[in-house]
């Protein structure tokens, strides 16, 4: 089942799985604070890829774990994609020189407020307290990763490779999104976890 907030979205999903090998896939119109449309553990998997980059009350992030375990089966994995806020902030200051200036260091890293105005949409947070917001919900943690790794940083550089470039260069990368140190320079990371038996 795929599952997404945005009516736009679940019309495009929709569209992909009528005219392919996927037209077993059922699409809904959901929020994922709220998935009463499925059963308890009715899913192996919960791909939760999006939600946490929009939900920055602590309530809505919970809700939302909370539901994604309740529909997942016992030995099921859980994985959460979320944004990375030191990365996020030296993206910014790619883009724009001048968002140091304009944004401080310690309002952006401390409080998360990208433009501190309305356009502050996304929820930021870093692996380390991703790991402490799990703890509570009892799933057993496998990986915590930089999915994006320092491609974030050097993404001008790595959109001009080569094909064999390219391949060298996922080579470095898989071999590092693990790494502790190098994880915080991801802008997308990813949480896995098992829902114990």
């Amino acid at each position: 089942m795929a599952l997404d907030i945005t009516p736009k979205h679940v019309e495009i999903i929709a569209s992909k799985i009528s005219d392919s090998r996927l037209a077993n896939i059922r699409c809904a119109l959901a929020d994922a604070r709220d998935l009463s449309a499925c059963d308890d553990r009715s899913f192996d998997v919960v791909l939760c890829f999006g939600p946490f980059y929009y939900l920055r009350k602590r309530k809505d992030r919970e809700k939302c774990i909370q539901e994604c375990k309740r529909v997942l089966r016992p030995g099921g994995l859980l994985a959460v994609a979320y944004l990375n806020k030191y990365a996020a902030y030296v993206r910014n200051f790619m883009k724009n020189r001048r968002f140091i200036l304009e944004r401080p260091v310690a309002e952006f890293i401390d409080n998360t407020r990208e433009f501190g105005d309305d356009r502050d949409c996304f929820y930021f947070t870093d692996p380390e307290e991703m790991e402490r917001f799990m703890r509570p919900f009892a799933m057993d943690k496998l990986e915590n990763v930089g999915v994006s790794g320092i491609a974030s940083i050097l993404f001008d550089k790595v959109k001009q490779l080569d094909d064999g470039e390219y391949k060298a260069w996922l080579d470095y990368h898989f071999h590092t999104m693990r790494e502790p140190s190098l994880i915080g320079c991801s802008l997308h990371c990813l949480y896995l976890c098992r829902k114990p038996f």
